[in-house]
């Protein structure tokens, strides 16, 4: 079996059409139907069709599927044979929210935004590469103050260890 469900937003009453596609020949259709709610756990609308459809499920008394709700339906047939057939699983369709589709107008507006879009996005490229140079000239002057205090340093202990050894050589004198 193929169901067909035309819709089951909120609020409306879905119509459906089932389509034998098995090999059997089927008389005798009886499609039962019942809509619930899996919020309460309360099946609260039964029909039956007897054939398979189109029909429409009434849900609610006519007011329409509503949240929670969904539909079921399990078909009872007689095959070419004699035998009787029924769906072995009942098929569910629960209750949506509709989609309201808004049409986009063609036009100038999809382009305008792409223009934006890229010329924010080359300004702050721009901004990136900016701040990245700063930094690098920031610590290369940092690295090179460094590198003075460092030299400094050294020269001046230098400077003592000569007057340390002149003032010696004085003592020695006296």
């Amino acid at each position: 079996m193929s169901v067909n469900i035309s819709s089951t937003g909120f609020g409306l009453n879905p119509s459906v059409t089932i389509e034998n596609v098995g090999d059997l020949e089927l008389s005798e259709i009886k499609v039962i139907w019942s809509v619930c709610n899996s919020i309460t756990g309360i099946c609260n609308d039964f029909g039956t069709s007897y054939n398979m459809g189109p029909f429409i499920v009434l849900a609610n008394n006519g007011e329409g599927l509503m949240i929670g709700d969904y539909v079921t339906l399990s078909v009872n047939a007689v095959d070419s044979q004699g035998f009787d057939r029924s769906t072995t699983e009942q098929y569910k369709a629960y209750a949506t929210e509709p989609v309201e589709i808004t049409p986009e107008e063609p036009g100038d507006g999809d382009n305008q935004n792409k223009s934006t879009f890229t010329l924010l996005t080359a300004g702050l490229m721009a901004i990136g590469i900016m701040l990245s140079i700063a930094l690098i000239m920031g610590l290369a002057i940092v690295l090179q103050r460094g590198r003075r205090e460092v030299s400094a340093p050294r020269s001046m202990i230098m400077k003592k260890n000569t007057t340390i050894r002149g003032m010696r050589n004085l003592n020695r004198v006296h």
